[in-house]
């Protein structure tokens, strides 16, 4: 059983970058619709946290906080 999301397309608005020397934020607003029908199935709001080491970027935090639906589900 696939979860619902899967195959999903995804949308992100509200994008916030905040980058120095060897780190970086990045947060964005990000709305998840079925493949095809472009029906919503979530919404989530996420951060990544980004250092640099030896001249790449390294993902070291990867946060996110699912909406709950409308109807309650």
């Amino acid at each position: 059983m696939q979860p619902i999301w899967a195959g999903s397309t995804e949308e992100r608005i509200n994008e916030n970058f905040r980058i120095s020397k060897d780190m970086a934020w990045y947060t964005f607003e990000q709305f998840s619709y079925e493949k095809g029908t472009r029906k919503q199935v979530g919404r989530s709001l996420e951060t990544r946290i980004l250092e640099k080491h030896d001249d790449k970027w390294k993902i070291a935090y990867l946060g996110y906080h699912y909406f709950p639906e409308k109807n309650g589900e």
